[in-house]
């Protein structure tokens, strides 16, 4: 690997604050931005195009189950394949699940340069946004 490390844009927001809005985005875009060299990760922590549109449920449950070695070991392969890549990792359970979350992300910031964008949204847009939403 070289001396650089790839780039982790890691998105945390919470629901009904853009984060399926943004995976889509980025599924219907993949492969445009994968010719930039921008990665969306996928369910299995891979970047398979076809997996790509899911929210990532399987960091959370490798760090509920204690297993957050897998977690390193899937970015290790993903840093050593493309070390000047950007990759982007989305989830809205990243609020709604924060132990878990804290304890799955440990430790990224020795193989990748992470970057954070979190979505926020005041009380009364979410209550709009969840009406429109679910009627």
């Amino acid at each position: 690997m070289s001396g650089n490390r790839p780039i982790l844009l890691l998105h945390i927001g919470g629901p009904n604050c853009g984060s399926s809005a943004l995976q889509r985005y980025f599924y219907k875009g993949r492969r445009k931005l994968a010719a930039h060299d921008i990665h969306y990760i996928d369910r299995n922590l891979g970047v398979d195009q076809d997996q790509a549109m899911s929210h990532n449920q399987k960091m959370l449950r490798l760090a509920r189950a204690g297993h957050t070695g897998e977690l390193i070991h899937a970015f290790r392969k993903l840093a050593a394949w493309k070390p000047d890549a950007t990759f982007v990792l989305s989830s809205e359970t990243f609020t709604t699940e924060a132990p878990h979350a804290a304890v799955a992300l440990k430790g990224l910031d020795t193989i990748c340069r992470v970057r954070v964008v979190q979505y926020v949204r005041s009380q009364v847009e979410f209550l709009h946004s969840a009406w429109q939403q679910w009627g």
